[in-house]
């Protein structure tokens, strides 16, 4: 039982999903994703948390919903998993991803941040409040990570990519067969899909062991 179904069964579902129209729909996505802030503690830190991703996932179906009635009249329907969506260029894809990004970065400000005041300093600070410097001779062990977790972010694929599942949240018609090339698709034989996971763990390791490791986030809760 993972937290996402224990909130779609016990939660999402009892309040009435999808049943009873679509404004009832996006109020029981959002009251659901609030619930599931509070879960990770009594703190308005966690309550924004998920009162934010409740309201990008309301936005989200909306957003789905008014394409499929333009699609529909369009005749620009393509079928995609269990769902519709129109087929998107590569500048279309690049701005959803960096909504998508810039979105759930804001989010999960909130989350890690001990208080809202700290938050709303850090988001200030994100928007260069405090002046924001491009001089790497100063601090160089503050930006290259910053920038290979950007790379790594961005250009590597995703779990289900990598896995090789064919129903992804958002493909093109192209995609739908075959969302990755075969010899990026996870296969135990094969050495190379060993280094991502080989790599990510020595660094975890070399996190944990050079200076103070931080206490396991989940432990608070």
């Amino acid at each position: 039982m993972t937290l996402s179904a224990f909130l779609r069964d016990y939660l999402y579902i009892p309040l009435g999903g999808n049943r009873h129209g679509n404004t009832r729909r996006y109020l029981n996505v959002i009251v659901t994703m609030l619930i599931g802030g509070l879960w990770h503690g009594a703190g308005w830190t966690f309550v924004v948390w998920g009162g934010l991703h409740g309201v990008y996932l309301a936005i989200n179906h909306a957003f789905q919903d008014l394409i499929k009635g333009f699609s529909s009249d369009l005749q620009l329907k393509v079928k995609c998993g269990k769902g519709f969506l129109i087929p998107i260029s590569p500048i279309t894809r690049f701005f959803s991803f960096a909504i998508t990004f810039l979105a759930v970065s804001i989010a999960w400000v909130f989350f890690r941040s001990p208080d809202l005041n700290t938050a709303f300093r850090i988001l200030t600070g994100m928007m260069g409040k405090y002046s924001f410097s491009w001089n790497h001779q100063a601090h160089p062990e503050l930006y290259w990570p910053i920038y290979i977790g950007l790379l790594a972010v961005w250009l590597l694929p995703n779990s289900q990519q990598w896995i090789g599942l064919k129903e992804l949240p958002v493909q093109s018609k192209a995609e739908e067969k075959n969302p990755l090339p075969l010899s990026w698709q996870w296969n135990p034989l094969h050495w190379w899909n060993w280094l991502i996971p080989g790599v990510i763990l020595a660094i975890c390791i070399l996190e944990l062991t050079n200076g103070k490791p931080s206490e396991f986030l989940y432990f608070q809760f």
